[in-house]
């Protein structure tokens, strides 16, 4: 397992611990599994998709697309309550930005005949 500290700031977000298994060469080099936890509490997983999707042999789980879909669900509540903020639009356009990137490059791969496959 490894350590991810990205999050950690000065504010106490170093008391949220996350850590995934080791990377997987057989597939792109990604980390599949990863625990959230704080206090010694685990409070999240995320599990990844292991293998293109319907095939054989895969492992069913979260796509990078579905994670980013959340966050921009959760800025868009923020930006329309109380807790509003420049700040909060900003990470909300960029989040857009990411699925906007994440479905182009479906897309393509689409277009290519690698979706869904093992292939760059």
């Amino acid at each position: 397992m490894r350590e991810i500290n990205h999050h950690i700031d000065s504010f106490g977000a170093a008391d949220i611990k996350i850590t995934c298994e080791g990377t997987d060469p057989k597939a792109g080099g990604a980390s599949h599994y990863y625990q959230i936890k704080i206090e010694d509490a685990t409070v999240g997983f995320v599990d990844f998709q292991h293998g293109p999707r319907g095939t054989d042999g895969k492992l069913t789980g979260c796509i990078d697309a579905v994670l980013a879909a959340i966050l921009v669900d959760r800025l868009e509540c923020f930006q329309a309550g109380p807790f509003a903020h420049e700040s909060n639009d900003r990470a909300l356009n960029h989040f857009r930005t990411c699925l906007d990137i994440l479905r182009s490059r479906a897309a393509e791969r689409k277009g290519r005949g690698v979706l869904g496959a093992n292939k760059a």
